[in-house]
């Protein structure tokens, strides 16, 4: 037997039931599907809403409230746009596949993304639970993710700025798969990475059962793979732009990981991988893209021969050849916005 969730009734209700703000599936929600519907001024308990291609909601738009009087809301985004800031409470649930959040969003709730854009920053608050799946957080000239409380759970897609653990606020991210850029500053709670193939400055660890905490030496690399195939660097240190986490925060816990794969990778003849790993080479050719966050793993290599690099590119104990003519590197347009960390 099928069972029916809010977003597919909703769905089922724009369907079948018009397009009017009034009208109310069997089980009793509001639906609201924008456009053509008015934005509502005040969002009431057992209301979905809709935002679809072409609909916008205005700026500072709030659902649910803080002490919990307003329950079961849903906020599905499709498409369109929240055009400056989004905060959600408890009792409320927002589905993102789509669309674009302008400035960042406050999470008292559930938040569930899949696809979309999210400018700026994501500050997860309390008890709010984020499931992250694909999209992405574009920082612009600011933000990324900060928790001062909740649980991440992070498997795909990317934030393009900072991560944050605010101290002594008890916020926990589960790290899965996807890319993080730029720099972490962990300072309290927990950060719980899953995968394996985990090297601490290019050596394995030592063996251990399913997890351990584990404290980064000062100006140390630890990198592995993600479940989802994805090649991490973290590293601990105290200067800007570089990841800083203090004792106590990090757990590595084992889980599989996706083959290997072949050794030798042609882009764009064959698709670009999520990271390299060790033993791997990849020559990236004139057409190819290795795009935005690329982490080079110890005893890898990459081989520039023309293509594009995008925004940061990470390499920990590898070999990075650059092969074409200087005056050929314009067109190559190598976009790290603050290093190539390289460890030699």
């Amino acid at each position: 037997m099928m069972r029916w969730t809010l977003g597919h009734l909703a769905i089922l209700s724009y369907i079948v039931c018009g397009i009017t703000v009034d009208c109310v599936p069997i089980n009793g929600q509001t639906v609201i599907n924008i456009p053509p519907d008015p934005v509502p001024v005040i969002v009431n308990s057992n209301t979905t809403i809709n935002l679809l291609d072409g609909g916008s909601i205005p700026d500072d738009f709030s659902i649910g409230s803080a002490d919990g009087s307003l329950t079961n809301i849903e906020l599905n985004v499709f498409g369109g746009a929240i055009e400056r800031s989004l905060s959600t409470e408890v009792g409320t649930t927002v589905n993102m596949s789509g669309g674009l959040v302008e400035l960042g969003m406050t999470v008292g709730g559930e938040l569930n993304i899949s696809g979309g854009t999210i400018e700026g920053r994501i500050t997860v608050r309390d008890s709010a639970i984020v499931n992250f799946s694909g999209g992405e957080v574009d920082a612009t000239t600011f933000g990324g993710m900060r928790l001062s409380g909740g649980e991440v759970t992070f498997t795909g897609g990317a934030i393009s700025g900072q991560l944050l653990l605010s101290e002594n606020e008890g916020g926990v991210f589960n790290y899965k798969g996807g890319r993080i850029g730029q720099d972490m500053e962990l300072w309290g709670g927990s950060f719980n990475v899953f995968g394996g193939e985990f090297l601490l400055d290019g050596v394995p660890l030592e063996d251990f059962s399913d997890s351990i905490q584990f404290d980064i030496p000062e100006e140390g690399v630890l990198s592995g793979v993600l479940p989802d195939g994805t090649s991490f660097a973290l590293n601990k240190s105290f200067t800007r732009h570089q990841d800083l986490i203090v004792d106590g925060v990090l757990t590595l816990f084992k889980a599989a990981i996706p083959d290997l794969g072949p050794l030798v990778i042609d882009v764009p003849s064959s698709p670009t991988p999520k990271g390299l790993r060790t033993g791997q080479v990849l020559n990236l050719n004139p057409g190819g893209t290795i795009g935005d966050i690329f982490t080079i793993n110890p005893g890898s290599t990459l081989n520039v021969n023309g293509g594009d690099v995008g925004f940061l590119l990470e390499a920990v104990n590898a070999t990075v050849n650059v092969t074409m003519a200087m005056s050929m590197v314009r067109s190559l347009r190598i976009q790290v916005v603050w290093w190539i960390y390289l460890v030699e």
